[in-house]
């Protein structure tokens, strides 16, 4: 199935919708378990909330907005499209979702497709469609032939999108904090034989930020650094602040339960 044939909206139907607004991006990272007990002081707090990949599953309640930006087929790592198959989520919610693949999602939700772009790394963060193209922003081919950035810089250009003036992310830690490779329980990365890319595996390293030492994927080693140079340029006029604890180094860092100022966090 073409793009051009898939009769659906794309993300330029919510530009400038939310403007000055404040919005938090929750991705799949070890940080997001600080925040499930705390889902009724986010919505008061963030005036847009957005849920990427299967980080819908937990904040569905509250969300505004669930973006996939990888494409998803019968083969790969991508299963959004069988939890919500098989899950009783909300019908409203737009659910901006990677073209490649898009059919395979059920027809019952708001589907939004959209496609990737780098712009010739020259976007403007305001607009889906600048200079002849369209898409939510990825950066270039890393060393594995992944489009560097993950779909956290894509959700980063969805915010300014809508006109967000600050942006907070939590989950995007980018790196390995205990024997699962996200907050919820699974081992995709490490325990993925690297054959192909179409099988989604990914070189496993060592990485030094600071005093601290990580576990990561390559991809995440650098799309964390091709996201501290986009937030010192591009984004460089947005506030952006990462409540999550790992490899972006180069927005304000605090503690989320500091900045909503409430009591130490449950443990999960």
């Amino acid at each position: 199935m073409g793009y051009e044939n898939v009769n659906l909206p794309t993300p330029e139907i919510f530009e400038g919708t939310k403007p000055n607004s404040s919005a938090l991006i929750i991705s799949s990272g070890h940080s997001t378990k600080d925040i499930l007990n705390l889902k009724e002081q986010i919505r008061k707090k963030f005036d847009v909330i957005i849920a990427c990949n299967r980080a819908f599953e937990n904040f569905d309640d509250i969300i505004d907005f669930h973006l996939v930006t990888e494409k998803t087929t019968n083969k790969g790592g991508n299963i959004v499209n069988q939890i919500l198959m098989n899950g009783n989520f909300s019908t409203a919610i737009p659910r901006i979702i990677n073209w490649k693949g898009i059919d395979l999602y059920p027809n019952r939700y708001n589907l939004i497709k959209a496609t990737r772009s780098n712009f010739g790394f020259n976007p403007n963060i305001r607009k889906y469609k600048y200079n002849n193209t369209e898409g939510m922003l990825i950066g270039p081919l890393g060393k594995q032939n992944f489009s560097l950035g993950s779909v956290t810089l894509s959700a980063m250009h969805f915010t300014t999108m809508l006109g967000s003036s600050k942006i907070f992310l939590i989950g995007a830690d980018m790196c390995f904090k205990d024997q699962f490779d996200h907050f919820y329980k699974d081992r995709v990365y490490r325990d993925t034989p690297i054959t192909t890319k179409q099988a989604n595996s990914h070189k496993i390293v060592n990485v030094k930020v600071g005093e601290n030492n990580y576990t990561t994927t390559e991809f995440f080693e650098e799309s964390a650094k091709y996201i501290n140079k986009m937030a010192e340029t591009i984004f460089k006029d947005i506030e952006i602040t990462d409540f999550s604890d790992g490899l972006i180094s180069s927005v304000k860092k605090i503690k989320i339960n500091d900045y909503l100022n409430v009591g130490k966090l449950a443990k999960i």
